[in-house]
């Protein structure tokens, strides 16, 4: 059972901003449990390093906010985490951010205020106060996202260990043997869909140490595998688990594109392709270098879409132009249909040796 409290800056609750202050942190920390500790002059310590952490994401949310954007300033509490979110979006990128020692702030005022009592780190130092008060208690770091339209920013902190029990027991369900093939990022991203709904490149970034490229990369394969769905492009690309009802649809999608995209192909043609693929359609998951001389071996003397790869192969064919077919292009290991517009919707590749 869960409870959420909605505690908006708009005037009608409280006369001014530290008031509401005080007011949401005897909320947010009624709970929390307060171990005896004492402290330089032994006296009992009044907060742990997990209040700290509290104070500081919602004095940021306070200091940052735009308080002309829409939706007001909103606190949520629930067993098993806090979510804060405030309007405007953040001054400076992510990596800086989670980097520290860089902060724009949006309300220098506001921020005098909370230092001069002391409830305000020097700039860009509070972030590593909130990962430190997280990482006490070995839960899932906190994550930021934004959002547009309207601008927002949210924090969200939860209070699940970093790889819960009861999520790997769902994830070893869903998958069976194949989850025993999983890498131990690949276990990260996949625990992270599961637990938070879905997961984006900004968000692996900021439980591990990957570079965002290879995060990309990783990403785009448990796609490719089946293992996640895409929903938007780029920077606003996120990932969810496939579900049973997407993997229906997948698979009415596939033989309905296999029997439409090689319609151009003779049945002896067809045949000459799976032939080819036969490793990749009675195996899961390929070792890159298995998966790269089948690709280059089907456009050996034959053009072929994206689209026409991902359903001889069996394989999702964003996928595969992600992971494998622009690279090849580079590298001058396949060669355009039409060089002139590499993003057209019929691109086709074929092999770059002469017939």
């Amino acid at each position: 059972m869960r409870y959420t409290d909605r505690l908006f800056v708009d005037g009608t609750w409280v006369a001014n901003l530290f008031q509401f202050y005080l007011r949401v942190m005897q909320r947010l920390s009624r709970d929390i449990k307060l171990p005896f500790q004492l402290d330089d002059n032994l006296f009992r310590k009044g907060e742990t390093v997990v209040h700290e952490a509290i104070r500081e994401v919602l004095v940021n949310a306070l200091i940052h906010a735009d308080y002309q954007g829409q939706g007001g300033i909103i606190v949520e509490k629930y067993k098993d985490r806090f979510e804060f979110s405030n309007p405007g979006l953040l001054l400076i990128s992510l990596e800086q951010l989670f980097k520290g020692n860089v902060s724009e702030c949006r309300n220098k005022s506001i921020q005098k205020m909370f230092a001069l009592f002391g409830a305000a780190e020097k700039a860009g130092s509070g972030v590593d106060k909130i990962q430190r008060g997280w990482g006490s208690q070995h839960w899932r770091s906190p994550g930021v996202r934004e959002q547009v339209q309207p601008d927002r920013v949210q924090w969200m902190l939860s209070m699940v260990s970093l790889i819960p029990e009861k999520s790997l027991h769902r994830l070893k369900n869903l998958f069976n043997k194949r989850y025993d093939q999983f890498s131990k990022q690949e276990v990260q991203v996949l625990v992270t869909a599961d637990l938070e709904g879905n997961v984006d490149n900004a968000r692996m970034r900021q439980i591990t140490s990957m570079h965002t490229a290879d995060i990309t990369r990783l990403l785009q394969k448990l796609v490719g595998q089946g293992d996640l769905v895409q929903e938007g492009h780029r920077r606003w690309a996120r990932y969810r688990l496939m579900s049973a009802v997407d993997s229906a649809h997948k698979d009415q999608s596939s033989a309905h594109s296999r029997s439409s995209s090689l319609a151009e192909f003779s049945d002896n043609e067809k045949e000459a392709l799976y032939k080819i693929a036969l490793p990749a359609l009675t195996q899961s998951r390929l070792p890159p270098k298995e998966m790269e001389a089948l690709i280059l071996e089907i456009c050996r003397y034959r053009w072929l879409t994206h689209r026409q790869m991902g359903d001889v192969l069996q394989r999702n064919p964003d996928g595969l132009r992600y992971r494998f077919l622009t690279a090849f292009v580079g590298h001058g290991l396949l060669r355009l249909k039409y060089p002139n517009t590499p993003n057209r919707a019929d691109q086709a590749y074929t092999s770059a040796e002469k017939e």
